[in-house]
């Protein structure tokens, strides 16, 4: 079974004879007796949106259990059941609902009541804090309950997100402050675990808390499930109208969700264009909440911030690190499902929820980098901060990436039976010379097919 959200993966293959699971995908494809096929509508999702939708994975035979899902077997039957349904939860009263002054207090209470859960009885912490608002609201709620807090930042010097991340810090009274350099731990590792593994055990670290050593708390899962990033009015409005193709095509123009498939053969370019809208309008079929306007949400709740962690829990045993991440609490992402979702766009209601954190925690005192399209940060910044969103690569930088795509295109030629099967090969030959004499750099023509061979190899 999976956790209502279905954060933590479980994988499953089938077979006649027998059940194979496991919590990370590259156990499956290691797995000899099990034999892959190739999902092309899986693989075009995960190259427009970085995971597929609903329970596929790359291969056919392999799929993942939703959220909330139980599968249960004997050696008669198979079953799959949802025990927990997010478009099936109880609309709230007048007292309860979003618009009255003491639902942001509640909501409050259930977000500090999901920290205390996972705190238990720790005395000191580790978490990440970056210049955002979720480590930030994270970090509040450890100090309010009683918790020292260590923290670290791996962003670049210079950046909203370091020199915030310290002025939080500061305001928060938090005297451990630590800049990591990005290490991973193993190869897709987004995390910098090899930096993080080294800095929870530091003599510094353990000499103050010995017990739990490789946990880190986290703000994942923030961002969409209460500042509701990726969404807009539009969006909603075309949801509420049960106009679905329009609200697919703004849902994608607004988050600029798309996938380039010229160095694809047509027929596999026709396939894979075809399969991200019928995959999108598959799953936002399967959702039928009170306020269709919720549509949207609940498809990336159920989509991207299932997947979210994968890469987290895909290679957990070898990096030996856990998060603590209390947005994903299902109390507290149900609280908010049950209301209508105006009044959270934009994270209009998020810094309404903010200012519930006591006043001498500061949270909001000290400036934060929001979201573009969002409620901008009212306080003064420091002139010539490198934005999150706004940086621009040099010369240097593209000229290195053009040596990396002319390497990477070399490959997929030279796999002659992929290559024959899947690329076009005027416009792969004409893509390479554009990259050797070009000055731009044209990494985002090579996504979709490098990702097509990423699992194609897994299956050949």
């Amino acid at each position: 079974m999976t956790d209502k959200l279905g954060v933590r993966p479980i994988y499953c293959w089938i077979s006649p004879d027998y059940i194979v699971f496991s919590t990370a995908l590259r156990i499956l494809e290691a797995v000899t007796f099990c034999k892959k096929t190739l999902d092309l509508q899986a693989v075009a999702e995960i190259a427009c949106f970085g995971y597929p939708l609903s329970d596929r994975t790359p291969y056919e035979n392999i799929y993942s259990l939703h959220a909330g899902e139980v599968l249960s077997c004997d050696t008669k039957e198979l079953k799959r059941q949802r025990y927990w349904r997010w478009d099936d939860l109880p609309v709230p009263g007048p007292s309860e609902n979003a618009s009255s002054n003491t639902f942001p207090e509640r909501l409050y209470q259930i977000f500090i009541d999901a920290v205390r859960a996972r705190l238990r009885k720790q005395k000191t912490v580790a978490s990440f804090l970056s210049g955002g608002l979720d480590s930030r609201a994270i970090v509040a709620a450890l100090k309010e309950l009683g918790a020292e807090v260590f923290v670290a930042n791996m962003s670049v010097p210079g950046s909203q997100d370091y020199v915030f991340g310290q002025l939080a810090a500061e305001k928060l009274g938090i005297t451990h402050f630590s800049h990591l350099q990005f290490r991973p731990a193993v190869e897709g590792d987004p995390y910098g675990k090899a930096a993080v593994r080294d800095w929870l055990n530091s003599a510094e670290f353990l000499a103050q808390n010995p017990q739990r050593p490789n946990v880190l708390w986290s703000g994942d899962g923030g961002s969409v499930g209460l500042g509701h990033v990726y969404l807009n009015a539009d969006i909603i409005h075309a949801a509420r109208a049960h106009d679905y193709k329009k609200a697919i095509i703004l849902f994608r123009t607004y988050n600029r969700l798309g996938m380039n498939t010229k160095l694809l053969k047509v027929n596999v370019a026709s396939v894979f264009t075809d399969s991200v809208d019928k995959g999108i309008l598959a799953e936002i079929e399967s959702i039928r909440p009170v306020d269709s306007g919720r549509i949207f949400y609940l498809f990336l709740l159920l989509n991207d911030q299932r997947r979210h962690m994968f890469n987290h829990f895909e290679n957990m045993d070898l990096a030996r690190i856990e998060f603590e991440m209390p947005f994903f609490d299902s109390d507290f992402i149900a609280e908010v499902v049950r209301q209508p979702i105006d009044s959270f766009l934009y994270h209009n209601f998020y810094l309404k929820w903010l200012k519930c954190f006591p006043s001498q925690l500061g949270v909001l005192d000290v400036p934060w980098q929001a979201y573009p399209n969002h409620v901008p940060c009212p306080l003064p910044q420091p002139d010539g901060l490198i934005y999150q969103w706004g940086r621009k690569t040099s010369p240097e930088q593209i000229k290195e990436r053009q040596l990396a795509n002319l390497q990477r295109a070399n490959d997929l030629l030279c796999e002659s039976n992929f290559s024959k099967k899947y690329l076009n090969y005027g416009y792969i030959c004409l893509f390479m010379l554009l990259e050797k004499f070009g000055k731009s750099d044209r990494s985002y023509l090579l996504n979709t097919p490098s990702v097509l061979y990423r699992y194609w190899s897994k299956t050949n």
